[in-house]
């Protein structure tokens, strides 16, 4: 009787193509792209920033006001990258939350650690990973605000 042998895994033949990679390869570039795009308007950011900072006495309200347009226009690109790649943010700027060494860095760290802390920018998480902490300063007690 002759012996069986063990069939070869099949591959894909040269024109035949993966679905999962095609649409990974799919979402990189569309997260690319909205990087690419959240450069250029670092570049133009950079610009207004330069421009504001020419010593002119000829309409500073219109180089404050593309400064804040380019920001704008960055701030929605970064997040789309964000939500492309799957990052939440952890923590609202603003917020108060108990202190948690996992998810807060302290901006100015003392010798005990708070209890209670302000968030002053949001960390960014993925999943469960969390890639950046929140950044935080010790919040008042809300007694010693009165």
């Amino acid at each position: 009787m002759p012996e069986a042998r063990a069939a070869k895994p099949s591959r894909p033949a040269r024109g035949d193509f993966n679905l999962a990679d095609m649409l990974g390869q799919a979402g990189w570039a569309e997260a690319d792209r909205a990087l690419a795009r959240a450069l250029m308007e670092l570049h133009a950011l950079e610009q207004a920033v330069d421009a504001a900072k020419a010593p002119r006495q000829s309409e500073p309200d219109a180089n404050a006001d593309a400064l804040e347009a380019c920001a704008v226009m960055l701030r929605q690109s970064l997040l789309q990258v964000a939500r492309k790649r799957g990052l939440s943010p952890l923590g609202a700027a603003g917020a108060r939350e108990p202190f948690d060494h996992r998810r807060h860095e302290l901006m100015k760290p003392g010798a005990r650690s708070p209890a209670m802390v302000k968030i002053a920018a949001p960390g960014w998480m993925r999943g469960d990973d969390i890639l950046a902490k929140a950044l935080a300063v010790p919040a008042r007690s809300r007694s010693a605000r009165k």
